[in-house]
């Protein structure tokens, strides 16, 4: 299997197939835009388990919330408040 970074522009679909699945509860979990774009410019050292495994983490971390935020996504990454370092341009998530 190639790993996610050889296959960037698969990531939002892939993010979002994962976050359907978990939706099965109807929950109705979406990623809020700056967290799609980072998910999407992240470095990524593994293949899509790796992808499926933070989506399934952020879907636990946002709790009642149904917008996944990019803080849900990677809570201890010193980027968290501006964007991933490949894509300044972000804009942080409103709280």
């Amino acid at each position: 299997m190639p790993s996610l970074n050889e296959r960037a522009q698969d990531i939002p679909l892939l993010a979002n197939y994962f976050l359907e699945k978990l939706n099965q509860d109807k929950t109705a979990k979406y990623f809020s835009q700056n967290a799609l774009s980072s998910l999407t410019y992240h470095y990524w050292k593994g293949n899509a388990r790796e992808l499926e495994s933070v989506v399934e983490l952020a879907y636990m971390r946002s709790g009642k919330r149904r917008e996944i935020r990019l803080a849900d996504l990677f809570p201890n990454s010193p980027e968290k408040r501006g964007g991933c370092i490949a894509c300044r341009i972000l804009i942080p998530d409103s709280k």
